[in-house]
């Protein structure tokens, strides 16, 4: 598995790379100028998280989604990241977005990244997660 850095400072923020492309990377990234608002302020409190951990996270910013697989979403107006906590100072992994559209979290996304987890806790067992700048 292959791990793209997106925030590091006390902690570190990861995007998973599948196909040469970090979903949460592009997300972040690009989209609708309507939205650009609410993915800066994803971006900050990214940046805050990287720097102070989950201690001060409230839960009008982020919620679990999925509890018995622990799987959780950054909120930021109509826009959703989700992620789950990772280990060794790697405090989130980001497996992408959507923007919200009903009540429900997205079931397509958290089935993603649930799979994610599996596949970067074997990938630490199996001595194989690998981030980009170690390439």
């Amino acid at each position: 598995m292959l791990l793209r850095p997106l925030f590091s400072s006390r902690y570190s923020i990861f995007g998973v790379v599948e196909n040469q492309t970090c979903e949460a990377d592009t997300f972040l990234s690009e989209g609708e100028a309507n939205e650009q608002r609410s993915r800066d302020g994803l971006r900050t409190k990214l940046k805050f998280i990287a720097q102070n951990g989950f201690l001060y996270v409230s839960d009008k910013w982020s919620h679990e989604v999925n509890k018995k697989h622990q799987i959780y979403e950054l909120i930021q107006g109509q826009l959703r990241l989700f992620y789950f906590k990772g280990v060794n100072g790697h405090i989130a992994i980001c497996s992408g977005g959507v923007r919200k559209k009903g009540r429900k979290a997205d079931p397509q996304m958290i089935a993603k990244a649930i799979q994610q987890k599996d596949d970067y806790f074997a990938a630490i067992r199996s001595g194989t997660l690998e981030t980009e700048k170690d390439q």
